[in-house]
């Protein structure tokens, strides 16, 4: 029922270990129709500290929330920034230089520089390359 509802919600959501009313008394009257009566508080200086607070605790709230959804956001772009400049860039470099250097071979065999080599050769040469 809806009553059952609202009771798992406010106390689920609303509250915190160890309190024993919820943090937002402006939720109250949305769970539970009855507690609008008790949410009426004609010392407007206390209803004026309690907003305050509420006001300050919804603050820390969001300041922790930000924090965390950018703290969400930087980490896997930055471990994806570090990986690629740790790992990938090295790893591509070396082979540019290896597909530079097959490239190299086969226009100096073209041009007449080098007698023409079969592919066994040229392989052989490019692991060579490759240990320097």
């Amino acid at each position: 029922d809806l009553g059952t509802l609202a009771d798992a919600a406010e106390s689920t959501l609303r509250k915190r270990p160890g309190m024993t009313t919820p943090r937002d008394k402006w939720i109250t009257p949305l769970l539970d129709l009855g507690a609008v009566t008790g949410a009426v508080d004609l010392d407007q200086e206390r209803t004026e500290d309690t907003l305050q607070g509420e006001a300050l605790a919804n603050k820390d709230e969001s300041q922790t929330a930000i924090k965390y959804g950018v703290q969400l956001l930087v980490i896997p772009l930055l471990a994806g920034f570090l990986v690629s400049r740790a790992l990938a860039d090295p790893v591509l470099n070396f082979t540019l230089q290896v597909h530079i250097e097959e490239a190299r071979l086969r226009f100096e065999m073209a041009i007449g520089k080098l007698p023409p080599l079969g592919e066994e050769a040229i392989l052989e040469h490019l692991r060579e390359f490759a240990e320097e």
